[in-house]
């Protein structure tokens, strides 16, 4: 009873803040933090809860001692709670406070001058994204460093096919289909036959479980300590209220605040409709107003390095930041002279990374690793798609075109919808060229050859693999995104032998310097909140490249 009474409290509380009656709601939150002290663990989230909304109304009340005691309190309670209840808190922080976490530690160092507080706003930014990516990675290779027998690991690795393989016939099939529920009972029981296995694994090697749950995040002076003085890392948050942009080099540490969420995404989709539609005017506006607001706050930090490391938030993800331009530059009869505007991309080498962690881990192996560079292998393929049927079809037509034809009949892809693509068997035999100008091994793989079974059988071999190719993205089913390769000779597609599969990707051992996807649509996807992009990118990085080109 007394529990309910204090979650009532805090929920008026909560009610009250909402609507500005800060005086009010302060009464609430008290009586509310005071019941869940009395019969709660000091630990417990929804306690954290109470002393952090309680810290967010004394600060806008002006009481900052108070405040700051209780945001304190809070920040401690949540930070414990990142071990083992880390998902259902992580979960209950995105919903309802990292936003408010990240802004609160901001106004907390602007008040106090107090770094310690930069270091909070930027671990509970860390700790909103791409949870899941960090944890699929980390299970991955904890299962390589557990000693775990070979033997195991291969079976591990059939039942991980076998549910891969059932998942993807699954959302391939419709739902009114004879066969939809007996796929549908087959990718339950993959899934639990799976399950029950990483359990046992678990049990039976304690190292593997603690080497899996293993969550822990890079701190600031740990990203510091990694990068050299050429570089920086711009790390964005967007916020549907606050924004912030993170900016970190081996010297300093800045949080500066941006533009509203609304206002960025809304530049950054009208900046790609200007480049789709070849609005010359339009993509300057934009891309100048985008260099404003992304850029410019940072400039005095990053004004004298040659390397950008940029971990984007949200719509940001769907910006090439190259692209960004500080001013327009046009020729004596006032055109637009785009081959001399002042890019990005003239002033830094750039770089992309889903979260601190992963950007932390690419650094610590690049300073780690001893490359072999005087023998890299290529292998580029290139179904190029010329038959009969379509071989008179305008050179730029693209699957693209239709898109949401193509969308919404997934399951009945048709090759003479995929026009030719006679640039991409002259772009492989160019790249094959200039690696054979330096006397390094390339390969190519061209029409019936560049099959999806050669690429598999291969790409533990190469260094640098390139796919030139048709690329599609499903936005309702990511998983079901793809890339087209040859068919052998057949006049129709087998998708299970012809396409690559986004949710297939995740299943691939690579180890490659560099994956080049040259095809339309590979490097968009959808975004979810806290875990950035989601599109084939993201099975490749799971996978084990190093590099990707999209």
């Amino acid at each position: 009873m007394h529990i309910i009474l204090a979650d009532a409290y805090f929920n008026l509380g909560e009610r009250l803040r909402r609507t500005r009656d800060f005086r009010a709601a302060q009464e609430y939150h008290i009586k509310g933090l005071d019941l869940r002290l009395q019969f709660l663990p000091d630990d417990d989230p929804s306690t954290g809860d109470s002393y952090f909304y309680l810290a967010l109304t004394q600060l806008v009340l002006g009481e900052y001692n108070s405040g700051m005691k209780r945001f304190q309190h809070s920040l401690a309670i949540r930070k414990n709670a990142f071990g083992e209840k880390h998902h259902r808190v992580a979960r209950g922080l995105n919903n309802l406070g990292f936003e408010n976490a990240v802004h609160t530690s901001y106004v907390l160092y602007g008040l106090s001058g107090n770094n310690q507080h930069l270091h909070d706003a930027f671990s509970f930014a860390e700790h909103s994204r791409s949870l899941l990516l960090w944890k699929s990675i980390t299970e991955t290779r904890a299962r390589l460093f557990a000693g775990i027998p070979e033997e195991i690991l291969n079976e591990e690795r059939e039942l991980h096919r076998q549910l891969i393989q059932t998942r993807m016939q699954y959302h391939r099939t419709r739902s009114d289909s004879e066969e939809f529920h007996s796929l549908r009972s087959d990718y339950f029981d993959a899934l639990m036959n799976y399950r029950r296995f990483v359990a046992a694994l678990e049990n039976v090697y304690p190292r593997y479980y603690t080497l899996k749950h293993d969550i822990t995040s890079p701190s600031i002076p740990d990203v510091q300590s990694m990068l050299d003085e050429d570089t920086a890392l711009l790390q964005y948050y967007l916020g549907k209220e606050k924004s912030f942009l993170f900016v970190i080099t081996s010297r300093e540490i800045a949080l500066l605040p941006l533009e509203t969420a609304q206002t960025i995404d809304e530049l950054t989709h009208s900046m790609r409709r200007m480049i789709q539609r070849i609005d010359g005017d339009g993509f300057m506006t934009t891309s100048n107003a985008l260099y404003s607001v992304l850029i410019e706050p940072a400039l005095p930090y990053i004004k004298n390095k040659e390397h950008l490391i940029i971990i984007p938030d949200g719509s940001l993800n769907h910006l090439p930041f190259e692209a960004l331009s500080a001013d327009a530059i046009h020729d004596s009869e006032g055109h637009i002279v785009f081959s001399s505007l002042p890019y990005l991309i003239r002033d830094y080498t750039i770089t992309y990374q889903y979260s601190m962690k992963l950007a932390f881990e690419r650094i610590v192996q690049n300073r780690k690793k001893i490359t072999d560079t005087s023998h890299p292998c290529f292998i580029g393929l290139a179904p190029v798609f010329a038959t009969d049927e379509n071989e008179r079809q305008p050179e730029g037509m693209s699957v693209t075109n239709d898109a949401e034809e193509t969308r919404s009949s997934l399951q009945n892809f048709d090759l003479a919808r995929f026009s030719v693509l006679p640039d991409s068997e002259r772009e492989i035999h160019s790249i094959i060229g200039l690696f054979g100008a330096e006397n390094h091994h390339a390969e190519g793989y061209f029409h019936d050859d560049a099959t999806k079974e050669n690429f598999l059988n291969t790409l533990e071999d190469y260094s640098y693999i390139h796919i030139a190719s048709h690329g599609f993205f499903y936005e309702e089913k990511p998983m079901l995104s793809g890339v087209l390769f040859s068919t052998g000779g057949d006049a129709d597609i087998d998708e299970n032998r012809d396409i690559l599969f986004a949710g297939e990707i995740y299943n691939l051992n690579l180890n490659s310097e560099l994956i080049v996807l040259s095809s339309c649509e590979s490097g968009i996807g959808t975004i979810a909140r806290g875990e950035g992009i989601l599109a084939l990118t993201r099975g490749f990085i799971h996978a084990g490249a190093h590099n990707l080109l999209v």
